[in-house]
C-alpha cells in the first residue's frame, strides 16, 4: 500500500535524512511498498521503524531489517554503523501516525473502525469472512490495536481492497481519539463495554467514555453502527447527533437490525437475521451467546457496507474461530 517515495516519507515527518552508500537521487526515488516494526517481518522494499520498546530496542537490529530487505530505517537515534539510510524524527511513534495518515488519506476503499471491551477480535475476523464473499478485504492481523499496531494495518492495506477492517483497543482515556485521527473510519462499532483494563480506567463509566471517542471523532458523513442491549446505549446514540446510525439488538425488535429464533448448541450456534422486512437464517460453527452477538456485530457492519443478506450468511457460515477462543 505506501508506495511512498523516502522524499515522501520526509515530507510527511518533518525528518533528516542520512544517506547510505547508494546515490542520493536513487535513494530519494526508492519506492517503499510496506512497513515493520520488526525486523523479522521486514519484507523487500521495506520501511523498518526503530521503535524503543520497554524491553527491546529497534536501533540494534537496523542492519538485520537491512539484510532482510529493508530500504531506508525510521530512527530517533542516528547509528553511524547501518546499512541503509535513515530518517532521524523526534518520535517514531508520532512519525508512524503521520505516516499511516498519510496512506489513510490515499485509500479509496470503505474503512471500518472496531473497537470495545471483548469481542473485537472475534467481530472482525466474522466481518471479514462475509466481506471476501463478494469483495476484497484488508484487515488488522491479530490484535495488532494500539497505538503501534493501528498504523501497520494503514501501512499494509491492499490498495485495490474494497474494505480495510481495523480494529482498535484502548489502555487509557484519549487511546480511541488518538487512533481515530488516523484510520476515519466510513463506519464505527462498539461491541459492548466490560470491566476490562478497569484499573487503568477506573470505573466502567470511563471505560465507556473512552470507548465512546469511535463515535465522538466519528466523521460527519461517517456511520455508527450501535448495539441497543448494552448500558451505555443512550449516552452513545446522544452523543453521536445528527450523525447517521444503524442499531441492532438480539432482544429488541424495533432495531434496524436484529436476531430472532436464536438456537445455542454446544459447538454452533444459529439465529434468523432480520433486516429491513428480510429476514436470512444464519448458522456459525462457534458456540455461545457471545458469538451472536459477534456475529450480529459483524452482520450490520456488514449490512451498513452495502453487503448483501445472503452474502453475510455465507460468509459467516465459514467463519472457522480465532486462534485461542473457545480452544
Amino acid at each position: 500500500m505506501l508506495n511512498l517515495s523516502v522524499q515522501q516519507l520526509l515530507d510527511c515527518t518533518g525528518g533528516q535524512w542520512y544517506g547510505a552508500s547508494k546515490q542520493h537521487s536513487d535513494i530519494m526515488a526508492a519506492a517503499i511498498s510496506t512497513a515493520a516494526i520488526d525486523s523479522r517481518a521486514v519484507e523487500a522494499n521495506s520501511l523498518f521503524i526503530a521503535f524503543k520498546g520497554e524491553q527491546v530496542d529497534g536501533h540494534a537490529y537496523i542492519n538485520k531489517a537491512a539484510g532482510n530487505g529493508a530500504v531506508v530505517a525510521l530512527v530517533e537515534d542516528m547509528q553511524t554503523d547501518a546499512d541503509i539510510g535513515q530518517i532521524k524524527v523526534a518520535s517514531c511513534q508520532q512519525a508512524m501516525a503521520d505516516i499511516a495518515t498519510l496512506c489513510r488519506q490515499a485509500y479509496q476503499g470503505k474503512v471500518i473502525g472496531i473497537t470495545g471491551s471483548c469481542g473485537k477480535t472475534s467481530t472482525k475476523e466474522m466481518l471479514a469472512s462475509i466481506l471476501r464473499v463478494s469483495s476484497t478485504v484488508s484487515v488488522t492481523a491479530g490484535n495488532q490495536n494500539n497505538e503501534l499496531g493501528v498504523p501497520l494495518p494503514l501501512f499494509n492495506v491492499q490498495e485495490d481492497s474494497d474494505f480495510a477492517v481495523i480494529e482498535m483497543g484502548a489502555g487509557q482515556m484519549g487511546d480511541i481519539k488518538y487512533l481515530m485521527a488516523m484510520v476515519a473510519p466510513d463506519i464505527s462499532l462498539i461491541t459492548n463495554v466490560r470491566p476490562a483494563h478497569i484499573g487503568r480506567f477506573g470505573s466502567e463509566d470511563n471505560i465507556a467514555k473512552a470507548k465512546g471517542e469511535i463515535y465522538t471523532q466519528l466523521q460527519v458523513s461517517a456511520t455508527a453502527v450501535v448495539n441497543l442491549d448494552e448500558k451505555y446505549t443512550s449516552q452513545w446514540l446522544s452523543a453521536l447527533g445528527q450523525k447517521s446510525r444503524l442499531t441492532y439488538s438480539a432482544n429488541d425488535k424495533a432495531a434496524d437490525v436484529f436476531a430472532d429464533n436464536i438456537e445455542l448448541n454446544l459447538s454452533s450456534c444459529a439465529f434468523t437475521l432480520c433486516y429491513n422486512g428480510e429476514t436470512q437464517s444464519v448458522l456459525i460453527e462457534a458456540a455461545g451467546m457471545h458469538n451472536v452477538y459477534n456475529a450480529l456485530s459483524a452482520a450490520a457492519l456488514a449490512l451498513s457496507g452495502g453487503v448483501a443478506m445472503t452474502d453475510i450468511a455465507a460468509g459467516l457460515k465459514t467463519y472457522a474461530g480465532v486462534k485461542s477462543r473457545l480452544q
